[in-house]
C-alpha cells in the first residue's frame, strides 16, 4: 500500500511541474515566445521543409498538453489503485472501484481544459499575448489524446489483473513491479 501512494503522490508532483512548466511558457512575451519558437523552427525545417511557425506553435501546444493527459491518466490511475487498496470495504474503495472509466478520461479532460484555459488567461496578462478559444480546444485534444495512449499501454495490464482477481487469482494490479 505504500509503494501505491507513493506512486500516487509522484505522479502528482509531476503532473504538476508540467502544469507550471507550461504556465512558464505562457509567461513569456510575445517577443521571447517567438524568438524561442523561432530557433526551435530553424532546425524543424531542416527535417520538415513545409513546417511554418504558426504550425509549429500550436503542434507544440498539443504535444505540451499530450504529455499533461498522459500524467493525469498515470496520476488518477495510481490514486484509484491506491484507494482500492487502502480502503477496498470504505466509500473510497467503492468509489474507487466504481471509477474505472472516470479516472481514465476525467481527470485528463477536466484538467487539460482548467490548464488550457488558465493557459490562456495567462496570455491576457502578457505583452503581445492573446487569448484564443481555438488554443484551448488544440490543448484539450491533445490531453485527450496523451490520456488515449496511456490507456493503450496500461489496458491489457489491467485487463489482465480483472481476470486475475476474477479467476480468484492474485491481483495483479497492485504488485510491485507495476509501474504506475
Amino acid at each position: 500500500m505504500k509503494e501505491e501512494k507513493r506512486r500516487a503522490v509522484l505522479l502528482g508532483v509531476l503532473s504538476c511541474l508540467w502544469i507550471l512548466f507550461i504556465f512558464r511558457h505562457s509567461l513569456q512575451t510575445a517577443e521571447e515566445s517567438s524568438l524561442e519558437s523561432g530557433r526551435i523552427l530553424v532546425f524543424v525545417q531542416k527535417f520538415l521543409p513545409f513546417m511554418t511557425h504558426t504550425l509549429l506553435r500550436k503542434t507544440g501546444h498539443f504535444c505540451e498538453f499530450a504529455v499533461l493527459g498522459g500524467l493525469l491518466a498515470l496520476t488518477a490511475r495510481a490514486a484509484v489503485k491506491y484507494a482500492r487498496a487502502a480502503q477496498a470495504g470504505g466509500i473510497s474503495g467503492k468509489l474507487a472501484a466504481a471509477a474505472p472509466e472516470w479516472h481514465r478520461w476525467g481527470l485528463p479532460l477536466a484538467g487539460g481544459l482548467l490548464t488550457a484555459v488558465c493557459d490562456e488567461m495567462i496570455q491576457l496578462f502578457v505583452p503581445g499575448r492573446s487569448a484564443e478559444v481555438r488554443d484551448v480546444l488544440i490543448d484539450t485534444a491533445g490531453a485527450l489524446l496523451g490520456a488515449a495512449l496511456v490507456r493503450l499501454m496500461t489496458g491489457r495490464k489491467d485487463r489482465r489483473a480483472a481476470e486475475g482477481r476474477e479467476a480468484g487469482g492474485p491481483a495483479t494490479d497492485i504488485k510491485e513491479n507495476d509501474h504506475a
